[in-house]
């Protein structure tokens, strides 16, 4: 199966609404990932593991992604 602008829509659908879990099924788990700016996100990550607890995982962004499934935390 090629990638389309379909699938790659459809990978990135769920993280509009909060949920990680397609996206990051298609991250490798070594990735060296690089947030610039200046803000709490900002960041040099390496691996998938280090960036969902630097960035989803944390009160930063007010969600927590598990492998599962995405729950909203209260504020």
């Amino acid at each position: 199966m090629g990638i389309t602008s379909d699938s790659v829509r459809e990978i990135f659908k769920g993280l509009e609404n909060g949920d990680g879990t397609a996206f990051f099924e298609h991250v490798a788990d070594n990735v060296d990932w690089i947030v610039e700016g200046t803000y709490p996100l900002a960041g040099h990550y390496l691996s998938k593991k280090a960036f969902i607890e630097g960035t989803f995982a944390s009160q930063r962004w007010g969600k927590t992604v598990t492998r599962s499934r995405t729950q909203r935390e209260s504020p």
